[in-house]
């Protein structure tokens, strides 16, 4: 059926509708009391949207196109009001898309070397593709993409390595099934894409020696049937979820031991609730989920999706401490919060592939450019000597300020430092007149530059004490690559 064939059955039940909308109204409402006879009355259609939507949804016509739009087969996608999906998948990948997956890209690294700074093993994304990306067979013809993408981007422009494509073992196994694994009328994957998914995901961090430990595996996870249920999202915003039906693949997890989660409020400790393996959805606060028969007595800090509540069983059979929060409700401060006092071996992030192309994934801003370490102790270090100061008076080692006027000393190192290698300073700090805080800056000399200079330095407050700064995370340092005597 053509487009044009179905704009104009569209129009003409539309008109149907106007003529006999009036009618209807008085019809239902006339003997009430509040009846009122005016056109916001007669005309209001909220009665008869759900019977119309019924009427023209055979013909993929959709009351609500720019929520949804219905394919072929009566399967329902997403429409442009949700981070503009079909606009993108129809107009290719702009140069705007390119510079916002590059952003994503070298954050992503930033975000690497930090976590790494504070003792996570491993930070990886898992993306949960659009519905559209995995069944593009079902879009109706001129919703389908025919060039790159601005997800593409996020895999050839400055790629990371960071980003988990579950594109490809999706589609690649999605016909080894005679299931689904994504719903018709939902946006989501179902139990068994979710599964496809996190096995991929968790084997390709294996292979790559990042994270270690037992691992669910194919047979300990079995689909068992296949139940019926009512429509999904998709389906309520046409109003049709009572009147359309899809099916849920149930797979069960045997991990040898019974698995009894119990649900914790993170900030107060509060039990929230206990027993089975339940799906979870995505909490808004920390929520730790723990389970004290998981494969792995690890712990991971997870920022999440809906795409991850299908998956939270996997993970909570495989991890024994997960802390779960949707990114959404996630900065850079509360980042810093939960890593420093949840401590996480991993930290993993799955977002759906329309919110992780538009950066809307809560690590938006960089992370410090650098962090005070609880240890002095460093295991290489280099030579340095003094060199000269101002406005300082230096006795026996120690540094005073005479004059609040530009004070500085200058040190120099014996031998040329990578800073690859070398990525902590250390020093000791006594404020007189009971200062909380002083603000420092320092500056290191890159090799071919002829003297110091603003570019090449880091502004920050320190307070009494002994100071280690960690470097690793900061682009300036990390690209001088040679810091010179």
């Amino acid at each position: 059926m053509s487009i044009k064939f179905k704009v104009k059955i569209g129009l003409v039940l539309a008109l149907v509708m106007l003529a006999i909308l009036p009618i209807y109204n008085l019809s239902q409402s006339y003997s009430s009391e509040d009846f009122k006879f005016d056109r916001a009355t007669l005309f209001n259609i909220d009665k008869l949207i759900t019977p119309f939507q019924r009427m023209v949804y055979s013909l993929g016509i959709s009351l609500n196109a720019k929520q949804v739009y219905i394919g072929q087969d009566g399967w329902i996608y997403l429409g442009d009001q949700y981070a503009s999906t079909v606009s993108t998948r129809r107009t290719g990948l702009t140069e705007s898309e390119k510079k916002r997956a590059i952003q994503l890209n070298e954050g992503l690294v930033l975000w690497d070397q930090f976590l790494k700074s504070k003792g996570v093993k491993a930070f990886f994304i898992m993306m949960g593709p659009d519905k559209a990306t995995i069944y593009p067979e079902h879009l109706p013809n001129w919703a389908n993409a025919t060039q790159l993408t601005r997800t593409d981007a996020l895999f050839y422009k400055g790629d990371s390595g960071l980003i988990f494509d579950t594109r490809i073992p999706l589609l690649l196994t999605k016909h080894d099934f005679d299931k689904r694994v994504y719903y018709k009328t939902d946006t989501h994957w179902n139990d068994l894409g979710a599964w496809i998914a996190f096995q991929a995901f968790i084997s390709s961090l294996v292979e790559k020696n990042m994270i270690e430990g037992l691992w669910l595996n194919d047979a300990q996870v079995q689909l068992v049937q296949t139940n019926n249920r009512a429509g999904g999202d998709l389906s309520n915003f046409l109003r049709l979820r009572n009147h359309l039906a899809d099916e849920e693949p149930i797979l069960k997890i045997d991990i040898g031991v019974d698995i009894n989660v119990e649900q914790v409020e993170f900030k107060t400790g509060e039990k929230k609730s206990s027993g089975g393996n339940p799906r979870i959805g995505s909490p808004t606060t920390p929520l730790l989920v723990i389970n004290d028969k998981a494969l792995n007595d690890k712990k991971v800090l997870w920022l999440r999706d809906s795409f991850g509540t299908a998956a939270s069983p996997y993970m909570s059979a495989t991890f024994t401490n997960v802390l779960q929060i949707h990114y959404g409700h996630v900065n850079t401060q509360v980042m810093l919060e939960l890593v420093e006092k949840f401590e996480p071996d991993y930290v993993f992030i799955t977002a759906v592939e329309r919110q992780l192309a538009t950066l809307n994934i809560g690590l938006r801003d960089q992370p410090p450019q650098f962090s005070f370490l609880k240890s002095h102790h460093m295991t290489n270090s280099v030579a340095s000597s003094f060199s000269g100061l101002n406005h300082l008076e230096e006795k026996d080692g120690h540094y005073s300020v005479t004059d609040k006027r530009d004070p500085f000393v200058v040190f120099s190192l014996e031998d040329a430092v990578k800073t690859k290698d070398y990525t902590k300073v250390g020093f000791n700090l006594e404020c007189a007149n009971e200062l909380q805080e002083v603000n420092i800056q320092l500056f290191w000399h890159k090799e071919g530059d002829p003297y110091f200079n603003e570019k090449n330095s880091l502004r920050f407050k320190a307070s009494t004490g002994e100071i280690t700064l960690n470097l690793s995370a900061n682009k300036i340092w990390r690209e001088a690559e040679v810091i010179t005597p």
